[in-house]
C-alpha cells in the first residue's frame, strides 16, 4: 500500500515538474521573441532617423550651394569649390553610412553570440 502511494506522489511531482518546465520554457519563448521586437522597433528607429538626417543634411546643403552661387556668382574658382564642397558632403554620407552599418553588424553579430 505505501509503495502505491510513493509512486502515486512521485507521478504526481513529475507532471508538476513538467508542467514548470512547459511553462518556463513558454515565458523564455516570450521573453526572447519580445526583446527581438524591442530591438527591431530601435533599429527602425535609427534607420527612420538616419534618413531625415541625410535628407535634411541634403536639403541644407543645396540651400547653401545656392547661398554660395549668389554670393560668388561671379568668381573664377566657383566650380572647384562647389565640387569641393559636394565631395565634403558626400564623404561625411558616406561615413555616416558606414558607421550605421558598422553598428548594425556589431549588434547582429553580437546579439547571436
Amino acid at each position: 500500500m505505501l509503495r502505491l502511494q510513493g509512486e502515486g506522489s512521485q507521478i504526481v511531482l513529475e507532471q508538476v515538474r513538467d508542467m514548470i518546465r512547459a511553462s518556463l520554457q513558454y515565458m523564455l519563448g516570450f521573453l526572447i521573441q519580445e526583446i527581438i521586437t524591442i530591438i527591431s522597433s530601435l533599429f527602425g528607429l535609427v534607420k527612420d532617423e538616419i534618413s531625415n538626417i541625410s535628407s535634411g543634411m541634403a536639403s541644407a546643403s543645396v540651400g547653401l550651394i545656392e547661398k554660395l552661387r549668389t554670393s560668388f556668382y561671379g568668381a573664377v574658382d566657383f566650380p572647384e569649390a562647389l565640387n569641393a564642397f559636394l565631395q565634403m558632403i558626400g564623404e561625411i554620407l558616406k561615413g555616416l553610412w558606414k558607421n550605421c552599418m558598422d553598428a548594425v553588424g556589431y549588434v547582429a553579430e553580437n546579439a547571436v553570440n
